[in-house]
């Protein structure tokens, strides 16, 4: 993940740029959506692995 400290100085420093203030708000919703991303795909496994269905990596799988 992002260094939280920078993200901080960056918001409370009176000389960055309004450029840099945006582009530390696009990592924090960045951040946030990757972190729902991460949430939901363990949540989906979590529910594979309850119905008892086995997720098998692309090497494991048979050719057709």
């Amino acid at each position: 993940m992002a260094n939280k400290e920078l993200i901080e100085s960056l918001w409370e420093s009176d000389t960055a740029s309004a450029l840099t203030k945006q582009a530390a708000r696009e990592i924090e919703r960045l951040e946030t959506e990757l972190q729902q991303i991460v949430d939901d795909r363990n949540e989906a496994w979590s529910q594979l692995e309850e119905a008892g269905i086995e997720i098998r990596q692309p090497s494991e799988v048979e050719p057709a």
